[in-house]
């Protein structure tokens, strides 16, 4: 899935990871900082976001974190955050808003909403979302594991990321 945020633009669909957990501290947010370090752009984990920031940010790898509240029955409160991320698995998907110009003259505003997305969270996923997703069931550890140091860890991430990169670039056409 980290390679795909490399080359997704040569495919029409991109499957989403779902991070899922019957409880908490199994690692979610911990897997998904490190999906982020080796991903393309090196993406920040968010959480929490409105419709307008996931298409309006720019991100084409988007990783969000505690996205418990993107069920079937938090459609009424988180639809429209829902709505964006269920058209954004498919290349060519966009989200259209209007602007007003200072002059008062209305325009639309185009932005895409295709791209690799990470869902971490406790509870499931709406239907939609878990459709387009691939399901990794977390579980907390038996015993306390040794910490991943982030200062080991951004060099050598930072390579992997140049890595990748290149990787993408010598086989687009044989991707």
């Amino acid at each position: 899935w980290i390679a795909g945020t490399y080359s997704f633009r040569l495919f029409r669909y991109v499957g989403y990871l779902a991070l899922r957990s019957a409880t908490p501290r199994c690692g979610k947010t911990r897997l998904l900082r490190l999906i982020a370090a080796f991903s393309d752009g090196n993406p920040p984990v968010t959480s929490i976001p409105t419709a307008a920031t996931i298409f309006r940010s720019g991100r084409s790898v988007l990783l969000l974190d505690e996205v418990d509240k993107l069920r079937n029955s938090d459609r009424d409160t988180y639809g429209e955050v829902i709505a964006v991320l269920n058209v954004g698995f498919e290349r060519g998907a966009v989200i259209e808003r209007c602007k007003r110009s200072k002059g008062g003259e209305f325009s639309i505003e185009t932005f895409n909403a295709y791209g690799p997305k990470a869902l971490a969270g406790v509870e499931g996923l709406a239907d939609a979302l878990s459709d387009r997703s691939f399901q990794i069931q977390m579980k907390r550890a038996s015993a306390r594991l040794p910490r991943l140091s982030g200062k080991k860890l951004d060099p050598l991430a930072e390579h992997i990321r140049a890595g990748l990169t290149a990787w993408g670039v010598m086989h687009t056409k044989n991707i």
